[in-house]
């Protein structure tokens, strides 16, 4: 039976190592995940490092859109049910 008890002592030793160990390597994990988030949250967008939009395709973008004002607002319905904004330029506005 004296046997029996170290074979029982030894294997709770060796399991508590085990999870001390599996522990260790779960949070080690959780940080590597946690910073490949915040670096990808923090680096910029392609095509944004620059303040220049991506390209849309088959948009086309007059000079000076981007001081464009609101015009209206359009909600549409059915299939899409969507808002979207009217944006003007100063023509446009008094027009």
């Amino acid at each position: 039976m004296g046997g029996e008890r170290r074979r029982d002592s030894s294997f709770t030793q060796w399991d508590r190592q085990m999870k001390h160990r599996i522990r260790r390597i779960v949070v080690v994990l959780v940080a590597v995940a946690a910073l490949a988030g915040v670096v990808a949250y923090t680096a910029p967008a392609s095509g944004q490092a620059d303040g220049k939009a991506a390209p849309i395709p088959g948009a086309i973008f007059l000079p000076g859109y981007r001081d464009w004002r609101l015009i209206s607002v359009a909600h549409e319905e059915g299939n899409l049910n969507d808002l979207r904004a009217i944006l003007g330029n100063d023509i446009a506005i008094k027009a």
